[in-house]
């Protein structure tokens, strides 16, 4: 990861890294797909790929950026604050 947090806050940057988390998305290791299904729960699963037929427990994580997010996280922050007082 590029170390462009490098200038923020140190509760920023908790910010971000929360708002990151919550928005990943698993995909197929062997063929990109975000088309995947889990197939045993437990702690670590097991997921298969509906396009390549990939099982595994192990299936990588990529970030979603959605339009709004920003404001997603901002309320999200803001109900957080309120739970705690």
């Amino acid at each position: 990861m590029l170390n462009l947090e490098s200038n923020l806050s140190l509760k920023e940057r908790r910010r971000r890294r929360l708002i990151f988390n919550m928005l990943m998305k698993k995909f197929c290791p062997n063929c990109g797909s975000e088309d995947i299904d889990m197939v045993t729960g437990g702690i670590t699963g097991s997921w298969i790929c509906r396009k390549c037929g990939y099982s595994g427990s192990i299936f990588p994580e990529k970030p979603i950026i959605m339009e709004g997010s920003a404001k997603i996280s901002e309320k999200l922050t803001k109900k957080n604050k309120k739970s705690k007082k």
